[in-house]
């Protein structure tokens, strides 16, 4: 995976969540399409986040991931990405995060309230995480 592209008015809505949620990580799903090597999104399923210890880590509950994934297939789509913020630190996998990158090979896009910045990684063959080109537009 090279790139993520989205529209600005989502990029918007997942930043307002993070920042709405500090200092507990925000979390949602990202549905779109997969072509060639970038992924777009066309909605956004925003989710609760449902972690023991929602500061420093985040879980989305299983009913809420199997209804995400039927919404998305119903109109054609899938999930291209997860979402998630870093209320305290930089927009970079932490440990855990790499743990379920490797269960769930989409791309991940952070968002560091901290710092004010969102980045995308996706997990390559060999398990290194790599940062994907991320851009927003109108659409």
């Amino acid at each position: 995976m090279k790139s993520i592209s989205m529209p600005q008015v989502y990029y918007d809505a997942l930043v307002e969540l993070a920042e709405q949620c500090a200092p507990e990580e925000s979390c949602a799903l990202l549905v779109g399409k997969q072509e060639g090597g970038g992924a777009t999104v066309t909605d956004i399923i925003l989710a609760k986040n449902v972690d023991k210890n929602p500061k420093v880590q985040f879980s989305i509950a299983a009913d809420e991931l199997i209804s995400g994934y039927k919404i998305a297939q119903s109109t054609g789509d899938d999930i291209v990405g997860i979402f998630h913020s870093h209320p305290d630190s930089e927009a970079r996998p932490s440990h855990t995060d790499l743990k379920y990158m490797a269960a769930n090979p989409v791309v991940w896009a952070i968002h560091s309230v901290r710092d004010g910045k969102m980045r995308a990684f996706w997990l390559d063959e060999s398990g290194e995480s790599r940062e994907v080109a991320m851009s927003f537009g109108s659409c």
